[in-house]
């Protein structure tokens, strides 16, 4: 007697023989039972050639709860009103603005950010300027470097982002906190920069136009290691004044300081401290203002007791065309009640200053400001509401229109408010929120599957929910078609080393223990650590890759996992830092014996390039690694695909044997990105590789232990560029996702998802499974995942998609409309 599967879909409408409904009388009926080895090695007559019905793509993980909105920056011309602020609704800050006409400020957002920057950049600290016919400008940090930004009139896209600090290239070199100044076509932008291993002032002169920037220039003379910090600008035609704290009389107790330029920025005269307050008392947060009679203003916080972090309150003065005079103190609260952030403007109404205020509560200040009535401040609350506190004010003035925004938490988490001053000159009107209730989204990476076996699969990847890259796991409930809270894996030295946006590998053992592995920062440079899970409770991590120093950075990377029975074995790449480009690697690998990680050189030989590893452990415990073999010829980069390997009992790595048919022989067209599974004695491969000159998928096996392999069989069709396949095994059936670009003229450039699945002995190939354009970026995203759940008879595939605001978010597919279980029924065949 032998056996035959049949699906209950599939056996709906068929005549069922004599012999087939005796056997389902008896006893031996085995339902919902799973597959033997054998049986799954053998064609899956429920899909022969017929390409997987792949479900309506899904988003893993919905937003986290309303964003926060802060530090916005207001500016107005001619009617023209534009408000912009950091914004962490994609989860790492960026830059959105609103660019309104007229007195009512409707929330119509844009992201101001370089569209290009889909990664873990930290946009902040925005500066703004609009003109009369709308076309406006944003100058905003990204940590690394400062970014002019323009939208033209009419447009609703910001385009032509220039990086104007320019000399700061090292590694070191951050620039932050700019302040924008425009005369006409000219803008002059100030920051503060790390180049010198000390914060300066530097200064660039821009074309508003052209959208380039003439060298930096350092405003700061102070030298040495003193720091200059948070500075501000006002210009007035060719006039340009810089203010700024400075702490060169004190590393502790900051004054202000100012420089004044007569070129329109090209050069600096000498520095001048501008407050009048005692050595031992500092003065922090200088703003500046240029009034429409030509008479420049200069405000700050004025603190006491010899220490920045005390009370304090907001003092001003104004050149009087031969020398700074001090004004009267300008917020009226009792001395010392805690005044901060202060801003100044001025036009045709006179000098406004807003300032954050403490005096009715410590906790919850309100916005205050001030107008110059010539002898001193008259003071007016500008907004009236009593709930959540109030701060980081901004105000500009365009003639006789005077406007104010703020940060303010009255909805539970900050937004961004406006108001403007009323036409009799009384008061503060049309308060409103400037942003739009957006929801945050996290940054996700690298995802890979694991099955656990009972409809269930966990899901890890990298996630900047928390600001910083962490690895998380989340479990799908097959019997509650969702996927599970997300669970942050534990990390060693949190907040002391970072997480490295590289791929996360993880596994399941026959304890049902999930192992995960990821990339992070350690006292000995960049390591591979891993982690156990039971479903509750983590496991100590551990430092996988080689424990002892070295006088040489050999940063590790790229883990891949593989667990078969009691076998647990990894990969990684070793670089060696101390050769110039390209860096040689070596590849590891290691076992575990439940405390510790075994480790082996697999490589011989220099590798070049990025060989991203693989591993794969067959029945009877041997260990298989592939990689990427590039190698520099003295004419150019090759690289084929090749696998070493290890006997169950340990022991030396076998020489590397090749399994692209075809070797490497072309400049840069090269095999890559390899992905090596085992099925009983059958060792199957995909790769990326290339046909000159377009990028491939491609695939081979082997039944002799790798000693040789089947001739390499191109797959994708659908475009020239088809990259990081991935592979799961199912009964008598190989499945393959992998990213591809659509053929020219239909979108062309953007990367869609398809699936090609090897059945029986025939190929179905460039099966979409992605349903939107997802902006993939293969390097930055990491590849797709895919893995063959027995209980339901399906795959499951997940990958990074940009499809909403071009943010990085995990995406999941599944063959299937419902993905209900389908369970194997096991029938006797009776033959006459």
């Amino acid at each position: 007697m032998s056996r035959i599967y049949i699906s209950p879909q599939r056996r709906k409408g068929r005549r069922a023989s004599k012999q087939i409904l005796c056997a389902l009388c008896v006893s031996a009926v085995n339902l919902f039972a799973q597959p033997t080895h054998a049986q799954r090695l053998a064609p899956n007559a429920q899909s022969v050639n017929a390409p997987r019905a792949w479900s309506t793509n899904q988003r893993v993980f919905g937003d986290l709860g309303l964003s926060v909105q802060s530090e916005p920056a207001i500016a107005i011309n001619g009617g023209q009103v534009l408000v912009a602020w950091t914004d962490e609704r994609n989860t790492q800050p960026d830059v959105y603005a609103n660019l309104s006409n007229g007195d009512a400020i409707s929330p119509a957002n844009g992201r101001v950010t370089d569209p290009q920057e889909n990664g873990a950049t930290f946009d902040n600290a925005p500066d703004a300027h609009v003109e009369a016919n709308g076309r406006a400008f944003v100058v905003y940090s990204t940590q690394d470097d400062i970014v002019l930004a323009r939208r033209e009139v009419g447009s609703t896209e910001w385009l032509s982002h220039t990086a104007m600090s320019v000399g700061n290239e090292t590694w070191y070199g951050d620039a932050r906190r700019p302040a924008l100044g425009v005369n006409g076509n000219t803008a002059v932008v100030v920051w503060q920069d790390y180049r010198n291993r000390n914060w300066d002032i530097y200064s660039a002169r821009c074309d508003l136009d052209a959208m380039t920037c003439l060298p930096n220039v350092i405003v700061s003379d102070a030298g040495g290691t003193s720091w200059q910090v948070k500075p501000r600008i006002a210009v007035l035609g060719n006039n340009v004044l810089a203010v700024w704290e400075d702490y060169r009389e004190d590393e502790s107790l900051p004054h202000v300081y100012a420089s004044y330029s007569a070129d329109g920025g090209a050069t600096w005269g000498a520095n001048g401290r501008i407050d009048n307050a005692s050595p031992a008392d500092p003065a922090t947060a200088p703003s500046v203002a240029y009034g429409s009679d030509g008479t420049p203003w200069i405000v700050w916080e004025q603190h006491s007791l010899g220490d920045v972090n005390s009370s304090a309150d907001i003092y001003a003065a104004k050149w009087d065309g031969t020398a700074w005079v001090a004004l009267p103190r300008v917020d009226a609260a009792a001395a010392g009640k805690r005044a901060l952030n202060p801003r100044v403007a001025a036009g045709d109404t006179g000098a406004f200053v807003a300032w954050e205020d403490y005096r009715s509560s410590g906790t919850t200040p309100r916005i205050y400001s001030g107008i110059f009535n010539g002898t001193g401040w008259d003071e007016h609350l500008v907004n009236t509401t009593s709930t959540g506190a109030q701060t980081r004010p901004d105000i500009a003035i365009s003639g006789s229109d005077a406007r104010i925004s703020w940060q303010d938490t009255r909805s539970g988490q900050p937004d961004v408010y406006a108001a403007r001053w009323n036409s009799g000159g009384t008061s503060w009107v049309d308060a409103g929120q400037v942003n739009e209730d957006a929801n945050r989204m996290a940054k996700q990476y690298y995802p890979h599957l694991t099955p656990v076996g009972n409809g269930d699969v966990y899901m890890s990847w990298l996630d900047a929910r928390d600001y910083d890259l962490r690895p998380y796991i989340s479990r799908y409930l097959y019997t509650a078609t969702q996927w599970g809270a997300p669970v942050a894996v534990p990390v060693t030295g949190a907040g002391r080393y970072e997480v490295v946006q590289d791929q996360v590998a993880s596994g399941l053992d026959s304890n049902g223990r999930l192992h995960v592995m990821w990339v992070q920062g350690s006292d000995l440079g960049v390591q591979i650590f891993h982690s156990q899970y039971d479903g509750a409770i983590w496991s100590g991590v551990i430092q996988a890759s080689d424990t002892t120093t070295s006088t040489t950075y050999r940063p590790r990377q790229a883990p891949a996992l593989a667990i078969r029975g009691s076998k647990i074995a990894a990969t990684w790449i070793e670089w060696d830092a101390s050769v110039t480009w390209p860096l040689p690697a070596r590849i590891f690998a290691a076992t575990f014996d439940g405390e510790k990680w075994n480790q082996s050189v697999v490589s011989q030989g220099v590798i070049r390039g990025d060989p991203r590893p693989s591993i794969a452990v067959d029945d009877a415990g041997n260990l298989y690694v592939a990689w990427s073999d590039m190698r520099w010829d003295g004419a150019g980069i090759k690289a084929d695909i090749v696998v070493s390997k290890q006997s169950a009992a340990g022991g030396a790595w076998s020489a590397p044997v090749r399994v692209n048919t075809t070797p490497s022989t072309l400049n840069y067209c090269i095999n890559e990105r390899p992905q090596i599974k085992t099925s009983g004695s059958v060792l199957h491969m995909t790769w990326a590789g290339c046909v000159p000159w377009t990028d491939n998928v491609f695939y081979s096996s082997t039944s002799n232990g790798g000693a040789t392999w089947a001739a390499s069989q191109r797959l994708s069709m659908v475009g020239d560029n088809a990259s990081q396949p991935v592979m799961a095994l199912g009964p008598g059936e190989v499945n393959l996702v992998y990213g591809s670009k659509i053929n020219a003229g239909n979108n062309d450039g953007i990367f869609k998802f398809y699936n090609a699945s090897l059945q029986g002995s025939s190929w179905v190939t460039d099966t979409l499974l992605s349903d939107g354009p997802s902006a993939w970026l293969r390097d930055e995203d990491g590849p797709p995942s895919v893995v063959y759940d027995p209980v339901s008879n399906g795959y499951v595939a997940a990958w990074v998609d940009h499809r909403i605001r071009g943010l990085p978010q995990l995406y999941f597919s599944k063959t299937g409309s419902t993905f209900e279980p389908k369970a194997w029924v096991y029938l006797p065949l009776v033959r006459k």
